[in-house]
């Protein structure tokens, strides 16, 4: 399940030049806070007028605007169920969403390279973490 064209970094994923950005989006798509509110606020008043048309987007939806004042050309809202108590636990993201993106670069051989941008260095190790456990063990 190895895939080199997956890349886990740190950073910061208003600063990244790509064709698109995913941005983990209220049902609004009118920003919020976390990573939603720092998209919109680095891509300027521009994303949020091409989004108010939009209407809502429900939760495993997702719709796709331009960049804007972003390096990226798009930027992907996806909307994600909402989770019962505080945040959804980052350990099972991780497995779900790398899961994901494994199999959707096995389907799609043009995809040259997926990034996932980890905020902080204990997000990037678990990403890391999530990633050895799915990758299949080398035999002996």
């Amino acid at each position: 399940m190895s895939d080199e064209r997956l890349v886990l970094m740190r950073g910061d994923i208003t600063q990244v030049q790509a064709d698109a950005i995913v941005n983990a989006a209220n049902s609004t798509l009118l920003g919020g806070g976390g990573v939603d509110g720092a998209i919109h606020h680095a891509a300027g008043p521009g994303l949020l007028a091409e989004c108010r048309p939009l209407g809502r987007c429900p939760p495993g939806e997702a719709r796709i605007t331009g960049g804007h004042a972003l390096p990226a050309r798009h930027v992907i809202h996806a909307v994600g169920p909402v989770w019962q108590g505080y945040g959804y636990p980052i350990e099972r993201a991780a497995r779900i969403a790398l899961r994901e993106i494994l199999a959707a670069l096995q389907r799609m051989p043009t995809l040259q390279r997926v990034t996932v941008v980890l905020f902080s260095d204990r997000d990037l190790d678990v990403y890391q973490r999530a990633r050895q456990a799915l990758e299949p063990t080398p035999s002996a």
